[in-house]
């Protein structure tokens, strides 16, 4: 996979280098976020959340986030609403040909929610590039409140 590095313009003298793997990563850290503050419990993550029955498992505990990254381009989550207990959802975010794949399966659905994200501006200015208005628009007809996963 092609690896692209990105910049980061900062007042200092020196500048910052991210890497695609680590942007991604923050963007699955920000969807795992989004579901805390929507109320969600996390209750599997990485290889665990990949088993056949991660969202039949009776088992509403809360766990740690701990290894989350832990496979290879890829993040898995698992929450149930405790809400609604029933209410579970499989987040899987996929990384494939410089996107980042964001698919969400609420439990009992045979639909899951789609979004990808493909762009990222290397572009760092005070005004915002077009690259970056088309990405925000596209953000909130496919944002997660529009996900239909009762958000």
């Amino acid at each position: 996979m092609k690896r692209r590095r990105f910049t980061l313009k900062t007042p200092l003298p020196q500048r910052l280098f991210f890497s695609t793997t680590l942007i991604n990563g923050v963007c699955a850290i920000v969807v795992h976020a989004t579901f805390l503050s929507s109320g969600y419990l996390l209750t599997a993550t990485g290889p665990q959340a990949l088993f056949d029955d991660a969202l039949s498992h009776p088992s509403t505990e809360e766990v740690s986030v701990e290894n989350w990254n832990q496979l290879d381009q890829e993040y898995v989550f698992v929450y149930v609403n405790p809400k609604k207990v029933l209410n579970k959802v499989l987040v899987k975010c996929l990384v494939m040909n410089e996107k980042l794949l964001i698919d969400a399966l609420k439990e009992g659905s045979s639909h899951p929610a789609h979004l990808e994200i493909c762009n990222y501006s290397e572009q760092s200015a005070v005004g915002k590039t077009r690259t970056e208005k088309r990405r925000e628009e596209k953000t909130e007809h496919c944002g997660l409140q529009n996900w239909g996963l009762g958000f």
